[in-house]
């Protein structure tokens, strides 16, 4: 294969020294660079992302001229490849344990309701937990081994530190020293600022210089220089802060 062309909105572009580099799109709202920070040398070799230079606008006003039906379809808003968006249907077919009820407690291990099977939550949620009373409540922890949702308020999803493995370099070869760039530990979050350092055995370590909320282990993680991808990785470890860390330790 020569080459793979995609519709996602990114660019590559190649450096005088040969070195593939993963930009935003020109449509930072459409950007999916985030998804493609998982991409090798090679692989980006041989990518190409014909819309990363477009906006959506420009996109569907070149569809309209070549009569393409897909035109004015709406955006998509959920998991493209899942029947009805319903994500949870598939859990079942392949994974029907994750959708065990079980208790939801608060960070003191109080008892304060059932929760309708593990899949069905993410870390920072705040709809659809059927708790009652008092302020707000967000899924701060989820907890396989007890099979349980931790809640708490809403500062006690701020994360000062994490340990990110599984780390893949784009822009560099290697992290070789701290580095201060932004982050983004989920394609729809916000870039936050902070410093990385080379943390031992493939991993590294991120310390926040504005806090970030609802990072989770097992999240995807990338690390940016303007709107170059330095490289990512997987959230292995989120630092606690305030209550949980207490409840934690």
């Amino acid at each position: 294969m020569d080459a793979l062309a995609t519709g996602h909105y990114a660019r590559v572009t190649r450096r005088k020294d040969g070195r593939y580099r993963l930009l935003r799109a020109a449509d930072h709202q459409k950007d999916q660079s985030y998804v493609l920070s998982g991409l090798t040398q090679e692989q980006l070799a041989r990518l190409r992302l014909p819309v990363g230079g477009c906006t959506k606008a420009d996109v569907r006003s070149l569809a309209r001229r070549f009569g393409l039906g897909v035109a004015d379809k709406p955006d998509s808003q959920e998991i493209c490849f899942v029947p009805g968006g319903d994500y949870s249907t598939v859990v079942e077919r392949f994974e029907p344990q994750a959708l065990r009820p079980g208790p939801i407690r608060d960070l003191r291990g109080r008892l304060l309701g059932e929760h309708r099977g593990l899949a069905r939550y993410t870390v920072g949620q705040r709809r659809r937990l059927g708790l009652d009373g008092g302020d707000a409540w967000y899924v701060v922890r989820i907890d396989p081994a007890h099979n349980a949702v931790v809640v708490g308020r809403r500062d006690d999803l701020a994360c000062p530190e994490l340990v990110a493995t599984e780390l893949n370099w784009i822009a560099v070869a290697a992290l070789d020293g701290a580095r201060r760039v932004t982050v983004r530990v989920r394609h729809a979050s916000a870039d936050v600022p902070a410093v990385i350092t080379p943390a031992g055995e493939g991993r590294v370590l991120v310390r926040f210089e504005e806090l970030p909320r609802a990072a989770a282990p097992g999240q995807a993680i990338v690390f940016y220089e303007g709107d170059s991808v330095l490289g990512g990785g997987v959230i292995e470890e989120v630092r606690l802060s305030g209550l949980e860390a207490q409840a934690a330790g």
